[in-house]
């Protein structure tokens, strides 16, 4: 008998991979390593192969919203292209 330390590694040993669950499944390169300890692995393999769809994006699932982690990052103050700035424009609607 085997005796193991963690129950992770128990628990690993015993989880089929996908490949060798569904011998008959098509679309295997587009399944992942992490495909296998879903509820339903053989589903989620063929909803990702299916026709006409698209993953879905990783900020999706994120409580921050997207590009909202740039909090220390300083903005540079806005500057007019050269070929705006020669013709006056800022220091008409330069307000005194």
């Amino acid at each position: 008998m085997i005796r193991f330390a963690q129950p992770k590694a128990k628990a690993s040993l015993s989880q089929r991979s996908i490949c060798s669950s569904s011998p008959r499944l098509i679309y295997l390169n587009e399944s992942k390593v992490w495909d296998a300890i879903a509820v339903d692995p053989k589903l989620l393999v063929f909803l990702k192969a299916y026709r006409n769809t698209v993953p879905v994006l990783r900020h999706w699932c994120q409580k921050r919203k997207f590009l909202q982690g740039k909090r220390g990052i300083e903005k540079q103050p806005f500057q007019l292209p050269d070929f705006i700035a020669t013709t006056g424009i800022a220091k008409i609607r330069q307000i005194d």
